[in-house]
């Protein structure tokens, strides 16, 4: 079993925080993180395996997909098209709790897809997710 790592951060240490959960992140691994609605846990949407893992972890079927929090709408753009609505949207509740599901720019492991050809997106209102 893998060992859990629980880290405090300290005022003004939120920046070094993140960057021990990008690296944990880098290497696979699964962390818990506050966003702007909720704890969340977040891997290498990238990673088939580091994905198969956090499923398994929710004890989440495969066909319902994961979204994919990122920093920025230009980050999202990279990932999937944006039909001129959905842009309209981003940049109306962006950063916030909305989700829009678009179709993939960039391939993506069916495991966060659910295999559909879609993808849910968001960018948090928190400064923790944005960091990592």
């Amino acid at each position: 079993m893998t060992e859990a790592k629980i880290v405090k951060v300290k005022r003004g240490k939120l920046a070094e925080a993140a960057e021990l959960a990008a690296e944990i992140i880098r290497k696979g691994g699964i962390v818990a993180y506050p966003t702007d609605t909720l704890y969340g846990l977040g891997v290498n949407p990238f990673s088939q395996k580091a994905v198969r893992k956090l499923l398994k972890a929710k004890r989440r079927p495969i066909k319902k997909g994961i979204p994919i929090l990122v920093c920025s709408l230009n980050a999202a753009e990279k990932i999937a098209y944006f039909t001129p609505e959905a842009l309209t949207l981003a940049e109306k509740f962006w950063p916030g709790p909305l989700t829009i599901i678009l179709e993939q720019r960039t391939p993506i492991p069916r495991e966060v897809s659910g295999g559909k050809e879609n993808i849910g997106l968001r960018v948090p209102n928190h400064p923790v997710p944005k960091l990592i």
